[in-house]
C-alpha cells in the first residue's frame, strides 16, 4: 500500500510538472524571471519553486537562445511538426491532382514519422530529443517527459485550460508499426502557425520583466495599460513580485519597465495618458 502510494503521488508530480511546461512552452511572450511563471494557469507551485531555485544566482548567465526555426521544448516542435508534415502532403496532393484530378489528401501521420519531424526541429544543445522507440513510448509505465507532452497536447482534460486538445490520437493497426497515427485539430492548427512564426522571427528582444500573462482583459479596463518601473515595492528581490501577483489576480493590464519619468505611468492604446 505504501508503494502504491508513492507511485501514485510521482505520478500526479510528473502529470503536474508536464502540464506546466507545456503552458510555458505554448506561451506567446518571452517570460524574463521565474516570479513571471507563478500567476499563469497551469503552471503548478511545486515547478514554480523548481524555476524559481534553478534561477538562483544566474544573473551573470546568459539566457539560452534556441537557433532561429527551432524549439526547445516537445510540444511546441510537435505542434509546428504536424503542420510542416501537412503542408507537405497537400503540396505532393495538389500536384497530383492537376495531373489526374485526384485531390485525396490523407491529414493522418504515422507516430514513428512525428517523432522523426519533432526531432529535426529541436535544438540539439537542449538535450530534449525524443530518442526511444514508438514501442517504447506505448509502455504505459514510460514517464519520458517528452513523449508525455505530446499526450497532453492531445488530452482534453490537461490543454482545455489553453483552448485544447490540440492534436488527435487514433488506433490505426495497418497505418503503421506502432499502430498509432496523429492529426493535428484546428485549434493545434493555428497554434503551430503562430509558434513557427516566432521561431522563424529569431531570438525575442528582452520584454518587460512582468506582465500580464491573460490574453484578453476585462472590457472595464478598456484600452488602458499600467506601466510600473521595475525599481517599485524595492525591486525583484522585495516586493515588486508580491505587487505583480495582485495585478494579476485583479486581471489589470499591466508591464514593469525601467521608467525614468515617473513610478508609474499610463497608456490608452499607444498614447501617453
Amino acid at each position: 500500500a505504501r508503494r502504491a502510494r508513492h507511485n501514485s503521488y510521482q505520478r500526479a508530480s510528473f502529470d503536474s510538472a508536464l502540464r506546466s511546461i507545456v503552458v510555458i512552452a505554448l506561451h506567446m511572450r518571452p517570460l524574463r524571471s521565474a516570479e513571471a511563471t507563478r500567476r499563469m494557469k497551469g503552471v503548478g507551485s511545486n515547478f514554480y519553486d523548481l524555476l524559481k531555485e534553478s534561477v538562483a544566482g544566474s544573473k551573470s548567465k546568459k539566457p539560452f537562445e534556441p537557433k532561429k526555426g527551432k524549439f526547445t521544448c516537445v510540444a511546441a516542435a510537435a505542434l509546428v511538426g504536424l503542420l510542416e508534415m501537412e503542408e507537405r502532403v497537400q503540396r505532393d496532393a495538389a500536384r497530383v491532382a492537376s495531373a489526374n484530378g485526384n485531390d485525396d489528401a490523407t491529414s493522418s501521420f504515422p507516430m514513428e514519422d512525428l517523432i522523426v519531424s519533432i526531432n529535426s526541429l529541436l535544438d540539439s544543445r537542449a538535450n530534449a530529443n525524443l530518442s526511444q522507440t514508438a514501442q517504447q513510448y506505448l509502455n504505459k509505465d514510460n514517464l519520458d517527459p517528452g513523449w508525455g507532452q505530446v499526450k497532453k497536447l492531445c488530452s482534453t482534460n490537461a490543454a482545455s485550460d489553453l483552448g485544447g486538445p490540440f492534436m488527435k490520437e487514433r488506433k490505426r493497426k495497418g497505418a503503421c508499426s506502432s499502430g498509432r497515427v496523429f492529426e493535428l485539430l484546428d485549434s493545434g492548427r493555428s497554434l503551430a502557425t503562430k509558434l513557427r512564426t516566432l521561431a522563424q522571427s529569431g531570438p525575442f528582444e528582452p520584454g518587460p520583466l512582468r506582465q500580464l500573462p491573460d490574453e484578453s482583459v476585462d472590457q472595464e479596463f478598456g484600452n488602458v495599460t499600467m506601466s510600473m518601473d521595475f525599481r517599485e515595492g524595492g525591486g525583484g528581490g522585495r516586493s515588486l513580485h508580491k505587487m505583480c501577483d495582485q495585478l494579476d489576480i485583479r486581471g489589470v493590464p499591466y508591464v514593469v519597465r525601467e521608467l525614468k519619468i515617473a513610478d508609474y505611468i499610463f497608456f490608452v492604446g499607444e498614447k501617453l495618458a
